[in-house]
This record gives C-alpha cells, sequence and structure tokens, in this order.
C-alpha cells in the first residue's frame, strides 16, 4: 500500500514539474537593445538614443526619453512614439545585420496636420561583457617602469 501511495506521489509530482517547466518555456525574457539612431530631416542628420526592449513580439522603450510601444512582425518593428506635448512620432524599422533601418512619420514643422516621412538608421551599441582579464606585462632588462606626467600650461 506505501509503495502505491509513493509512486503515486511521484508521478503526480513528475507532472507538475513538467507544465511548470512547459509554463516558463513559454514565457520568454525580455531582450534588451540599445541603438545609436540617425535620423534625415531635410538633409540635416539628428543622433538620437534608442533603448528597445523585446518580449513575446511586444516592444516597448524610450527614444531620447520619449516613451513607445509597439510590435513586431518577422523582421520588422513598427512603434509609436509619444513626445511631452503628446505629439505621435510613428516608425518602421527593418532589423538588419548591421541594426534598423527604416522610415519615420512625423508632423511637418509648419504644418502638424501634414505628416511627413523622414528616412532613419540605428546602429546597435553593444555593451562589452562583465568579465575582465587580468594581463601582466613584462619588461626588457632597463625599461622604465615608472612613467610621469608633465603638466603644460597653455
Amino acid at each position: 500500500m506505501r509503495l502505491c501511495s509513493f509512486i503515486s506521489t511521484l508521478l503526480i509530482m513528475s507532472l507538475l514539474a513538467n507544465l511548470s517547466l512547459q509554463a516558463q518555456a513559454q514565457t520568454k525574457t525580455a531582450i534588451h537593445h540599445s541603438y545609436v539612431m540617425k535620423l534625415d530631416r531635410w538633409g540635416n542628420a539628428i543622433y538620437q538614443s534608442l533603448e528597445l526592449d523585446e518580449q513575446d513580439d511586444r516592444i516597448s522603450g524610450s527614444i531620447d526619453r520619449d516613451p513607445f510601444v509597439g510590435v513586431r512582425r518577422g523582421g520588422t518593428y513598427t512603434f509609436t512614439a509619444t513626445a511631452a506635448d503628446k505629439t505621435t512620432y510613428n516608425y518602421v524599422a527593418k532589423i538588419t545585420s548591421e541594426g534598423l533601418n527604416g522610415t519615420a512619420d512625423f508632423p511637418d514643422s509648419n504644418r502638424p496636420q501634414i505628416r511627413v516621412q523622414h528616412a532613419f538608421s540605428a546602429l546597435e551599441f553593444l555593451l562589452a561583457s562583465a568579465t575582465f582579464r587580468r594581463h601582466s606585462a613584462t619588461f626588457p632588462p632597463h625599461t622604465p617602469t615608472h612613467f610621469h606626467l608633465i603638466a603644460y600650461r597653455c
């Protein structure tokens, strides 16, 4: 009798563990990307920071502190940023090996009711690993190992 209850307890525990693993596999962790975006507005280059978090085909983040939300469909991001004055800016970007390329839909500076398309590109800013290697240097004999800084007054 004890053996049967032990086996049934093991079966129930293994079933619960399997369901838990499946639930964890279905929930993806958020992926963070940092980009430097170059926007071409009437021939003038404007550089902005683009911070993007991606989870389950939904994206969110900020462009120079203006928040945005959007979606990822295949190799394309579509998102809308909202400025502090409630102006909306729509972006469509293709994901490439170099970063992002796309168009931004902005209100015209003279007539805000008219929307204008501007091209942009974004290069991903990759952070270095948090692990550091220790390097040691050996110097040949008679090599100075102390260096002095000389200050110049202009």
